[in-house]
């Protein structure tokens, strides 16, 4: 065929940069449409080209195919800056370059993981796929430990619906299974170069063996729901509303209309709303006790049209005042009838989305994200629940290892809560959702995701889900834990 033999031609002449396509293109769909299987020889291309001997080619390569991976990656940033630009007081048309601009250093950034790998990469070919497989884990989990940390492309993520393989998160946990997709990768990558069969072999033997002892593990807990009864709100309120800079039902309304629709038939033992839900004001950035902030809730009108007597988990803007100017919190608030407020407030912020990274040495940077300054939380406690320990998770933070792990230490629930409307027209909210359910097998923990727009969810502890809510609809749902 004309097209076929074109193509061969065109490879003969470029091999590196189709493969780096072809890495990048392959990598993006897994993660964009949990194409599990995808994501095992996603990497295998960029790993066929790595025997140049001069290290600066190969590490110009890895680069270069970690930048065109990560921006496809990251695609659906340019929409939400784009649309978000009025939250900083700019107009839509300085929102299309920031946007490009952020991208684009998200991108060139994070292909360091990639160059460095390509850099590296050479060993023993016994010892390749091994040595490229723990590199390539280790530069992954560096990208979700400093102030511009971003996890969008593991591929972990990509794992969600192939329930067996991804009941080794509970053990290796994320990184862990990462590893396991980038080694099977690097194997198949080494059997093509050397026809060797036992590079063949090896990655085909750990996925049997890794999906056989998923199966076992799925045997021995089948699906129980005769625990304590969730109702799990899901907000579609524009976040230009959210912001001020648009008109149309408030999330606090909505999400009490859904309630209320609900609770006239059925009674719950808990009921989920998403982030940022209800906004309060504090007296001051030193305002004492946290009870005695979070008292500035207006609980009467809960207590008036909410949901009597049924603990309710939300999210809520804490505004506080101070002589050193405006501050805010992004929270998530227990409020249950005959005790004390509790909360905690959001430890792992958006760069720019909610605070501008390395603004205390280069202030410039804060008119780059929205005022008043959002500042991180400090309370590393779940929070007391008649059912048990909620471990509160806000947005964000559910992509990154860390703070599930810490909080969901004797928890019963694992609380996601989140805004994703951001996110509309993209699969972000898709692949914010496989968070949530790595989380969940990761931790060994039940995780209830709530979310205006978004995608909102019940899973139990293996990952297998007991309830959902498609994207961009306004809805409730409801949900007995295991």
């Amino acid at each position: 065929m004309p097209l076929l033999r074109g193509v061969q031609t065109a490879y003969s002449r470029r091999p590196a940069l189709w493969c780096a396509f072809a890495t990048a293109f392959l990598w993006w769909f897994a993660g964009a449409f949990s194409l599990a299987p995808l994501a095992w020889i996603a990497l295998t291309p960029f790993f066929y080209v790595l025997f140049n001997p001069n290290l600066k080619r190969r590490f110009r390569f890895g680069w270069k195919t970690g930048f065109i991976s990560f921006f496809l990656i990251n695609w659906w940033i340019l929409p939400t800056i784009i649309k978000g630009a009025p939250a900083i007081g700019a107009p839509i048309f300085v929102g299309i370059p920031l946007a490009f601009i952020a991208v684009g250093l998200i991108s060139a950034i994070h292909a360091f993981q990639v160059g460095l790998v390509a850099w590296q990469s050479e060993r023993k070919p016994l010892l390749t796929p091994l040595w490229c497989a723990l590199l390539w884990t280790g530069l992954d989990a560096m990208r979700t430990v400093s102030p511009l940390a971003h996890s969008w492309g593991a591929l972990a993520f990509s794992q969600t619906r192939d329930l067996p393989l991804l009941q080794i998160a509970a053990v290796l946990g994320q990184h862990g299974l990462t590893f396991v997709c980038a080694f099977v990768a690097a194997s198949l990558a080494m059997g093509l170069r050397t026809r060797s069969k036992i590079h063949f072999i090896s990655p085909i033997v750990l996925l049997g063996l890794l999906h056989g002892y998923g199966a076992i593990v799925l045997s021995a807990n089948p699906i129980r729901q005769n625990g304590a009864r969730v109702l799990v709100v899901q907000t579609s309120v524009s976040s230009s509303v959210k912001s001020g800079n648009a008109t149309g039902e408030m999330p606090f309304a909505q999400a009490f209309r859904l309630t209320k629709e609900a609770t006239r038939t059925q009674k719950f033992d808990l009921v989920v709303w998403p982030e940022t839900t209800a906004d309060f004001q504090s007296p001051a950035l030193d305002a004492g006790s946290q009870t005695r902030r979070l008292s500035g809730l207006d609980w009467a009108q809960l207590r008036l049209y909410g949901p009597k007597g049924v603990p309710l988990l939300l999210g809520a803007q804490e505004f506080l005042r101070g002589p050193a100017g405006d501050a805010r919190r992004n929270d998530a608030v227990l409020f249950e009838s005959g005790t004390d407020p509790q909360g905690r407030a959001k430890e792992r912020l958006v760069p720019f989305g909610e605070r501008a990274p390395f603004v205390e040495i280069l202030p410039f940077l804060a008119i780059f994200s929205p005022p008043p300054d959002c500042i991180p939380g400090t309370n590393e406690n779940a929070l007391n629940w008649k059912g048990g320990k909620i471990a509160p998770i806000i947005c964000f933070e559910s992509c990154f290892p860390d703070p599930a792990k810490r909080l969901s230490r004797g928890a019963a629930l694992l609380a996601i809560i989140t805004n994703d409307e951001w996110f509309v027209g993209t699969e972000a909210p898709r692949q914010h959702a496989q968070m949530g359910v790595l989380r969940a097998v990761e931790n060994g923990t039940p995780v209830v995701q709530s979310a205006n727009g978004g995608e909102s969810f019940v899973c139990d502890a293996q990952g297998r889900i007991l309830a959902h809510i498609p994207f961009g609809e306004s809805k409730a749902v409801t949900a007995r834990l295991p």
